[in-house]
C-alpha cells in the first residue's frame, strides 16, 4: 500500500531586483477560494509565498517586499465581493488595506470606497464541504502566533450571522475574528452595513479570543448591525484597546449596541455607544 505524505505548499513569486515589490491584487469579485484573482485565492497565495530575492535559497523568506491590494474595478460601492465560500484563515502576518487600489500598474491610497465583503451567501467551508447547521463561518479570521502583527484596515464586512448552540451555550460568527494572535490592528472598518447602507448583520462585529491574543487594537471603526455584540473580548484575551470607535446606529433596525468584555485587560478611549432610549 502506498502512503502519500502531505507537505505545506509554498511558492517563490518575486524578482531579482531587491528594490521591486511583489503585489498580490484582488482582481475579481468571484466568491470562491479557487477562482483566479479572488479574495480567497489572493489570501492563500500571499501566505504561501516565501518571496526570497531571486532564486537564492540562502536568502531569508520574506526578503522580497510584498503588498496586498485590490483592483480599482473590484468591490466598488455597487459591486461587493459576495462570497460563496468561507475565506482561508490568516495565519501569516500581512496587511489587508482596502484603500490600496491597483490600476494600470500604479497604486493609489484612500481614493475610493472601501471594499465590501458580503458573507451572507456562503454555502461551502474553506475545506470545500457544504456548510451545515451548527457551522460557524466568520469573515476575516486571524489565527495563531504566525499572524502576530496583522493589520486589517479600510474594509466593510457584513453578512456573517450564523450561530450555533451546544450545551446550552450559543456561539456567534464574527466579521473579524482574532484567535491567539498578538498585536493585531483593526482600523477604519465598517461592519454590519450593505452597499445600500442598510443592515447586513454579523453575529459579532469584532472578537478577540484566546490567551495568545494580546495588545490588539480596534481603532476609528464603526460597528453596526450585530445580532449579539459589537465587540467581544473573551477566552483569556488581554491588553485590547478600543480607540475612537462607534458601536450601534440609531436608524439600523434591531441593531445591538452591546459589548461583551470578558476580560480585565481592556482599555477604552473615546468609544461611542449609541444606546436606545427606554
Amino acid at each position: 500500500m502506498l502512503f502519500r505524505s502531505q507537505r505545506a505548499v509554498t511558492t517563490n513569486i518575486g524578482s531579482n531586483n531587491p528594490l521591486s515589490t511583489v503585489s498580490f491584487v484582488v482582481s475579481t469579485n468571484a466568491g470562491t477560494n479557487s477562482a483566479a484573482g479572488s479574495l480567497g485565492k489572493m489570501i492563500t497565495l500571499r501566505q504561501q509565498n516565501v518571496a526570497r530575492l531571486g532564486d537564492d535559497s540562502s536568502q531569508p523568506a520574506g526578503s522580497q517586499p510584498m503588498t496586498f491590494q485590490f483592483s480599482s474595478t473590484v468591490a466598488t460601492d455597487t459591486t461587493p465581493i459576495r462570497l460563496t465560500q468561507e475565506l482561508p484563515e490568516i495565519t501569516t502576518a500581512f496587511t489587508i488595506d482596502g484603500s490600496r487600489r491597483y490600476q494600470n500598474g500604479t497604486t493609489s491610497s484612500g481614493t475610493s470606497t472601501p471594499p465590501l465583503i458580503d458573507g451572507s451567501r456562503i454555502t461551502t467551508t474553506r475545506s470545500g464541504r457544504l456548510v451545515m447547521d451548527g457551522d460557524l463561518v466568520s469573515g476575516l479570521v486571524v489565527s495563531g502566533a504566525g499572524a502576530n502583527g496583522t493589520i486589517i484596515r479600510n474594509v466593510n464586512i457584513g453578512g456573517f450571522s450564523r450561530s450555533a448552540t451546544s450545551g446550552g451555550t450559543t456561539q456567534q460568527s464574527a466579521a473579524i475574528d482574532v484567535r491567539d494572535a498578538a498585536g493585531v490592528l483593526v482600523s477604519n472598518v465598517t461592519l454590519g452595513l450593505s452597499e445600500l447602507g442598510v443592515r447586513l448583520a454579523n453575529g459579532v462585529g469584532v472578537r478577540f479570543t484566546g490567551a495568545g491574543t494580546t495588545s490588539g487594537t480596534l481603532l476609528n471603526s464603526s460597528i453596526f448591525g450585530s445580532n449579539d455584540s459589537g465587540l467581544v473580548v473573551e477566552g483569556g484575551a488581554g491588553g485590547v484597546r478600543v480607540v475612537g470607535s462607534t458601536f450601534g446606529k440609531a436608524d439600523v433596525f434591531k441593531d445591538r449596541k452591546s459589548t461583551r468584555l470578558n476580560s480585565s485587560h481592556l482599555v477604552i478611549s473615546y468609544a461611542v455607544f449609541c444606546l436606545k432610549k427606554k
